[in-house]
């Protein structure tokens, strides 16, 4: 009889870096996705997948997708952080989308579970845990 796949044995802990970019004069984090709860890696590529089908994503679909990344109260403190060229834009859902397209390149994801109808095929790669809870985190 042969000895079990020890999973326990290949899972590391060493963390990926997570996505880190600016908004305004703030610094924020995006843990990677495969770091996250598998719950909730599903319910990200779900939702990302109906952006993917839509012709136009809806606002409603993007906010969505972020609280399942980010959370409501990261969420909150992005929306509420003013920036672009003149330091005085406040964020809306489609302005989010490079945002969200930049994070699933990162990931190594593209196509169907990245938010754009013009991208290939998924090529997902593992990564490893950044924290116990996976949630992204201000970093200023």
């Amino acid at each position: 009889m042969s000895q079990p796949f020890d999973l326990n044995a290949v899972v590391t802990e060493a963390p990926e870096e997570p996505f880190v970019f600016t908004w305004g004069t703030e610094k924020f984090e995006l843990p990677p996705l495969l770091a996250m709860p598998i719950d909730r890696q599903a319910n990200i590529i779900d939702a990302l997948a109906e952006i993917e089908e839509a012709d136009d994503p809806r606002p409603t679909q993007i906010l969505h997708i972020l609280r399942l990344m980010i959370g409501d109260e990261l969420l909150a403190q992005l929306g509420a952080t003013k920036g672009g060229p003149d330091g005085r834009t406040t964020l809306s859902a489609l302005q989010l989308m490079p945002l969200l397209r930049e994070w699933m390149n990162r990931q190594g994801t593209q196509g169907k579970s990245a938010p754009s109808s013009r991208s290939s095929a998924s090529t997902a790669r593992q990564s490893k845990p950044i924290s116990r809870s996976g949630r992204a985190r201000r970093t200023s």
